[in-house]
Parts: structure tokens; sequence; C-alpha cells
């Protein structure tokens, strides 16, 4: 089976963000009937989660809460943990943020196919702790591919790795280090995703298929408060498609126009 997973904070911007990348996935996620999670905190009613969300949007999504930690906001990721648990050796699954252009749908096609390497963010960076020798190297979360066999592996222990470093890392970054530190301390075969496939601001490629705009520079900044901007709840059902072709369109040229 086929499972694309999203986590949300609660804020406006975020929600359409993963509406945007729902609408955008539609034919794939129903061709392939993909099975769609999407992780909350437990400190909001699904109720209040929901209500950013097209009730006609056509995609049935599995709610699953976590908790929150309180002082780091990224903690939240190692909430779908939860999901990776739960998937069967062969499953195929691909973790998403919210904050990406969708250009096409190829990209799904390419990551949620049988490969026994995890895939990550295309954003690799350095990385050099003295406190942690074996992470000589900071793999993005941004987007996170594979397997039951080896997300499972994480799912188990993601957590345990950041309550390991707790004292060795800052919470700006912590989440992705505990797991670079996981993936290296248990030799998960592991390689960042071809910039072809997805491109950023550090790692640009003249083509690609999603764009991912995260990050505290004034470009991203814009570029998240574009998605505040939209109210899908007042796009007509048959209008979402277009709507979101739309926001393509002007997050592309955000990306050509703003400064850094």
């Amino acid at each position: 089976m086929k499972h694309i997973v999203l986590a949300t904070d609660g804020t406006l911007s975020v929600s359409n963000g993963i509406i945007y990348i729902l609408i955008r996935l539609k034919r794939y996620i129903k061709n392939h009937n993909v099975n769609v999670h999407i992780i909350y905190p437990s400190r909001f009613s699904l109720q209040k989660i929901k209500k950013p969300y097209p009730p006609l949007l056509g995609i049935n999504i599995s709610w699953i809460p976590t908790i929150e930690h309180p002082l780091d906001p990224y903690y939240i990721q190692i909430g779908i943990s939860k999901v990776f648990k739960l998937l069967s050796a062969n499953d195929q699954c691909l973790y998403i943020d919210y904050d990406h252009i969708i250009l096409d749908d190829s990209f799904a096609y390419i990551l949620l196919k049988n490969n026994e390497k995890l895939i990550v963010s295309s954003e690799l960076s350095s990385y050099y702790n003295e406190l942690l020798p074996i992470v000589n190297a900071h793999y993005n979360s941004s987007i996170i591919c594979g397997t039951g066999n080896s997300l499972k592996r994480i799912g188990y222990k993601w957590n345990d790795a950041y309550r390991s470093i707790e004292n060795c890392t800052e919470y700006r970054n912590r989440t992705e280090i505990a797991l670079t530190y996981l993936l290296k301390k248990n030799q998960i075969m592991t390689e960042p995703c071809s910039p072809k496939i997805q491109s950023c601001f550090s790692n640009r490629s003249s083509n690609f298929s999603i764009f991912h705009f995260g990050g505290k520079s004034p470009k991203s900044y814009l570029m998240k408060k574009q998605l505040s901007n939209v109210n899908f709840l007042n796009i007509p059902h048959e209008k979402l498609e277009k709507s979101a072709s739309n926001l393509t369109e002007r997050l592309m040229q955000m990306i050509t126009i703003q400064k850094n």
C-alpha cells in the first residue's frame, strides 16, 4: 500500500499548504488508492483542525493526534512516527512538509516506489558537533520516503534519539539532527533526494517537480504569508484545482522576483 503523511501545527498557513498539496496530488492519490494521514496537535479538537479543509475535497484522511514539546515547535514532526510504526514491510510511504510548490505529481511516482534506500530532502548540509561525532551531516526532513521496513525502524526510535541528544543540540534543528543520528547509528541506507525532483533555495535546479520554500529567510516568510491569504472554503469545488494552479504560479513568481 502507498501512504502520504503530512503534519500541521494548526495554523492557517500550514493548513492551507497541506490543502494545496492535496489538491495538486488529488489525481495521483485517487488513481493509486493512496492512504493520506495528517498529524495534528492533540491540544486541538479535531473539529477545529478540520475547519479550514473544504468538505468536498474528496480525499479520505486519517487524522492522528500527537503530543507537542513545550519549547520545540518542530517536535511535532516526530508524531509521524505513529504512522511509520503501523506500516507493513512492503508499504511505501512519503512524508512531505507543507511548504512545497508542487509543479506536477511526477515526484510522487518516482519516490513512492519500492526502494530499500531511505530518501530524505535534497537539502543536505555539513554538520559538526564534538558531542555527536557520528553525525557528520545534517539531513533535512522536509521529505522522508521509504518502505515500511526502514520507516518502522525510525518510528520506534526517533523519539528516543531526540531525548538522547537533548543536552547536545539547540531546539531549532534537534528533530532533524536526531533523525540523522538515528539513521547513522543504525546504518539505515539513506540518500538525499535529487535536486531535479526537489529543489530549494540552497540547492537550486533549473528543472524540478517540487520546490521547498522552508526556512526563516524573508523570501520564505513572504511565500508562507501567501498561503495564509488563501481561503479554500470560499472557492467552489469545481474551481479548487484552478485555484491551486494559480497559487503555484504566484509562488513560482516569488521565487524569481523576491530577494533572499
